[in-house]
């Protein structure tokens, strides 16, 4: 009896990990939310400042329900898993993104230096990695 229970939960956590990796594969279900985020970012009222879009692979749905956190300059602001707009002042920053995760208060870490010139906005994108132990992707975006 024992053996069957652990071959069916086995068979059901091999069934859902192939599910995940199908969906996660499929190109439509990758780029809606790039899509319906880049729109967003284009479509933004910011005058001059940055704008952080915050990403993670469709397979990681436990982040959804964690609060990402970006700091510039060490100070911290309320961001969301999408596009965020922060308004800043020229000068150089440091923005370095993270977010909580199973009792670590910084994982998957990532950081990037900037010049911010005046009346411009930069673009930046930060995608959490597959795994937790890595450091995340910041880079900033070119159009």
């Amino acid at each position: 009896m024992l053996s069957f229970l652990s071959i069916f939960f086995f068979a059901i956590a091999i069934g859902l990990t192939i599910y995940f990796v199908i969906k996660t594969t499929n190109s439509s279900s990758n780029t809606k939310l790039s899509e319906k985020n880049l729109k967003e970012i284009s479509g933004s009222n910011i005058s001059q400042g940055v704008i952080v879009l915050m990403e993670y692979n469709p397979m990681q749905f436990i982040l959804k329900g964690i609060k990402p956190k970006i700091e510039i300059n060490s100070r911290p602001y309320d961001v969301k898993w999408g596009a965020n707009k922060i308004d800043l002042d020229s000068g150089e920053y440091n923005l370095y993104c993270f977010f909580p995760y199973m009792g670590m208060d910084k994982c998957c870490e990532g950081s990037i230096d900037f010049i911010l010139k005046e009346n411009e906005v930069i673009k930046m994108k930060y995608t959490v990695p597959l795994t937790i132990g890595q450091k995340g992707s910041l880079r900033i975006l070119t159009e």
